[in-house]
C-alpha cells in the first residue's frame, strides 16, 4: 500500500459553475481523480448512476483504512 500511495496523484480543483451540486464553485477543493486512483486502489472507487449518469466515486473509508494500512507499514520501517 506503501508504494501505491506514493504514485496517487492529488489535486486542487473547482466545481464548474452551473453543477446541479451543491458544491460552492468558487471554492478551491482538494482531492485524488476516481479514475487515476483506480489504478492504484481499484477497491477504493465504485461507480454509479445515482443522478442519472454514469459516474466513479472514491469509497473515501476504504482509502482511509489504506492509509491507515501504509502508516503502520511505514512505522514498522522506521522502528527497524
Amino acid at each position: 500500500a506503501l508504494a501505491a500511495l506514493e504514485r496517487v496523484k492529488f489535486h486542487t480543483y473547482r466545481w464548474k459553475h452551473g453543477d446541479d451540486r451543491s458544491v460552492d464553485s468558487r471554492k478551491e477543493h482538494f482531492g485524488v481523480l476516481a479514475d487515476e486512483l483506480k489504478k492504484e486502489f481499484p477497491e477504493a472507487v465504485f461507480e454509479s448512476s445515482a443522478d442519472g449518469e454514469k459516474a466513479l466515486y472514491v469509497n473515501v473509508p476504504t482509502l482511509l483504512f489504506k492509509t491507515m494500512q501504509a502508516t503502520q507499514r511505514l512505522y514498522q520501517m522506521v522502528r527497524e
